[in-house]
């Protein structure tokens, strides 16, 4: 989350002067904003090599550090502010991460893909995950673990007796086998839509966790599979739903917890 726009929004909400931790900085280019437009001081924290070094040519001061490893490092309050920007969406241990944030800084700061901004709500309604501006991947490729919404994000700061003080939204396996035989949780069920309808990841007998712990680090429908199958170029045999033990094969992206493929390499010609 580069935009000048969507630096300049958040950098309102870092007092001037303040010492900032930046968690998943990427490049350097927030930290540097503040640097320059706040006149804050502080480190990012990054574990990609290509923007590790990104940074330094920004001036910015960066530890390279999996997050997923926690924030030992850090004393409590030791930072003014700090900063997750696109980052929970990454990390295995969202939860320990979002209370680490408020235990290392005197604030923390947290933005990320809303997933019930409505184009998203209307395509998981039509049986597909979205792909917007701000969730660019499709489902089988995004680096995105988890997905969560605004109210989602309440709803974890209460969990974890977080004080809210403000919050708003930023717009913005076929070669070794014959046969191979796929079955997932269907994001395409009905309940699942209906509860991303009403703004919130849904937890159901399928997808048992909520969004902030669940180890699924993606989410597909039946039909989002199809269109993966057709770009690899392989043969689907047989596809339906299952739900609750039976079949499903009338409209299984939308009555059906779990789907399940046959795929198989297409045949050469003879």
């Amino acid at each position: 989350m580069t935009d000048l726009n969507t630096m300049h929004a958040l950098a309102q909400l870092v007092p001037t002067g303040s010492r900032v931790l930046d968690l998943g900085c990427g490049d350097g280019a927030m930290l540097a904003h503040l640097q320059q437009a706040r006149g804050c001081t502080g480190y990012g924290v990054e574990i990609d090599d290509a923007n590790v070094l990104a940074c330094v040519k920004r001036g910015v001061n960066v530890i390279q550090l999996n997050l997923d490893e926690g924030l030992a490092l850090f004393d409590d309050a030791s930072f003014d502010v700090v900063l997750q920007i696109d980052t929970l969406q990454h990390l295995r241990n969202a939860e320990v991460m979002l209370r680490e944030t408020v235990r290392v800084g005197r604030v923390g700061i947290v933005a990320f893909p809303n997933f019930a901004h409505w184009p998203n709500r209307l395509s998981v309604l039509r049986g597909r995950m979205p792909v917007t501006k701000r969730l660019p991947y499709q489902w089988y490729d995004t680096p995105n673990i988890r997905v969560g919404t605004h109210a989602d994000l309440a709803t974890l700061a209460q969990r974890n007796g977080l004080q809210v003080q403000d919050s708003f939204g930023l717009r913005e396996t076929v070669r070794v086998g014959r046969v191979g035989i796929v079955a997932f949780p269907n994001f395409a069920h009905w309940p699942n839509r209906l509860s991303v309808l009403r703004g919130r990841m849904p937890v159901t007998k399928r997808l048992p966790y909520q969004w902030y712990d669940t180890p699924n680090i993606r989410v597909g429908t039946h039909a989002d599979l199809a269109t993966l199958a057709q770009r690899n170029g392989l043969q689907v045999q047989d596809s339906f739903g299952l739900q609750n033990g039976r079949t499903v094969r009338l409209l299984p992206n939308l009555r059906a917890g779990t789907s399940v493929y046959k795929l198989a390499l297409p045949q050469p010609a003879v």
